[in-house]
C-alpha cells in the first residue's frame, strides 16, 4: 500500500510538471507577444496557474484513487496495466488540446475555451 501511495504522489508530480511544461510551451510558441510583457507578469502566469494545474490533477486522480481501494484486496498487475493505459490516453488527449490551443491562438487571438 505504501508503494502505491508513493507512486500516486509521483503521478501527481508528473501531471503538475506536464501542465507547467504545457504553459511554458504556449509562452515559447507565442514568444513575440509573450516577451512584450515584463518577466514578473510571465512568472505570475505560473504562480496563478498552479491552482488550475492542481485542480486538473485532482480531476485526473479521481479514477486511480477510487481504484486503489479495491486494489488493496485484489492481487495482480491489473492496476499497473490500467495506470499505464490511462496515463497514455490522458497524455495523448491533453497534448492534442495543448497543441491545438497554441496553434489556434495564432489565428483567433484568444485562448480556446467554450466559445468554439
Amino acid at each position: 500500500m505504501k508503494k502505491r501511495l508513493t507512486a500516486l504522489c509521483a503521478y501527481a508530480f508528473f501531471w503538475l510538471l506536464f501542465f507547467i511544461a504545457a504553459r511554458l510551451f504556449f509562452i515559447l510558441t507565442q514568444h513575440k507577444e509573450a516577451f512584450s510583457y515584463n518577466p514578473g507578469i510571465l512568472a505570475a502566469t505560473f504562480t496563478n496557474g498552479i491552482k488550475l494545474d492542481l485542480s486538473a490533477t485532482g480531476y485526473i486522480f479521481i479514477i486511480p484513487v477510487m481504484l486503489i481501494i479495491p486494489g488493496v484486496l485484489l492481487n495482480g498487475e491489473w492496476f499497473r496495466k490500467f495506470m499505464k493505459w490511462y496515463t497514455w490516453l490522458l497524455v495523448l488527449i491533453a497534448s492534442v488540446i495543448v497543441v491545438t490551443d497554441t496553434v489556434l491562438y495564432k489565428y483567433w487571438g484568444f485562448r480556446m475555451d467554450h466559445t468554439p
